[in-house]
């Protein structure tokens, strides 16, 4: 598991948008019982957490994108808007692929 807190910007239908977030990436695992033994085994990665754009106008276009990417320095990754308040410009989302932060 690996974490963010900080500034990223997101690119929503081309706009590039500056924004904080709070993110977090999981690691599943699943039992095994290969060669009579019992162990773990790691399974999908998920990304996702919170945003905090700066206000309403700008949230919206973030929520209203098709296809909304964020990026952290140098790396890049889709997600999707799962909820939040438009109106305080905070947004909840859900990655796609490999995480723009932590030790990849």
């Amino acid at each position: 598991m690996s974490e963010y807190t900080g500034p990223a910007a997101v690119i929503a239908d081309g706009t590039r948008i500056e924004v904080e977030v709070e993110l977090r990436s999981t690691q599943e695992y699943h039992e095994t019982r290969a060669g009579g033994g019992r162990g773990h085994v790691p399974g999908l990665t998920s990304w996702g957490g919170r945003l905090s754009a700066s206000g309403e106008p700008e949230a919206w276009a973030i929520q209203e994108s098709d296809e909304p990417e964020i990026e952290i320095g140098n790396r890049v990754g889709k997600f999707i808007t799962v909820g939040g308040d438009l109106g305080t410009g905070e947004l909840t989302i859900k990655g796609s692929g490999p995480a723009p932060f932590g030790d990849d």
